[in-house]
């Protein structure tokens, strides 16, 4: 008898600290970008080692700078609207296009389909005359 009430007592301790870790509150994963915007994202390569890691490489958006990461990319946030991204290539490389103009939607993320390509400083892109 005395066994079964300790039994009783310990699964509901256990039900109890199943329900106080599993309930209240309901959390929601964070919004990819902050309510009423869209967010941005891009890449950024050499032409000459598309493989290579690009970091450091600073893109700006309605004068907010962003640097890009370990793995060529950025993102950025922004009002839902027509927006210019630009580049500015590090010391020794060129950017032929280091501007492009977007649209951005609000909720959702707009990927620039191509990357910004940098090239050595003094060399052309393929096709240029």
């Amino acid at each position: 008898m005395r066994s079964n009430l300790l039994m009783a007592a310990l699964a509901a301790v256990v039900a109890l600290g199943l329900l106080a870790g599993c309930g209240g509150g309901g959390s929601t994963a964070p919004p990819v970008h902050p309510a009423g915007t869209g967010s941005i994202t891009g890449t950024v390569v050499f032409f000459d080692h598309p493989a290579a890691p690009v970091t450091g490489v600073q893109i700006e958006l309605d004068g907010v700078v962003v640097t890009s990461t370990l793995n060529d990319a950025f993102t950025m946030n922004a009002t839902p609207g027509s927006h210019t991204v630009t580049v500015v290539p590090p010391d020794t490389f060129a950017l032929p296009q280091a501007s492009l103009v977007v649209i951005v939607t609000e909720d959702a993320t707009y990927t620039i389909p191509s990357p910004f390509v940098l090239f050595p400083e003094g060399e052309q892109p393929p096709g240029t005359p």
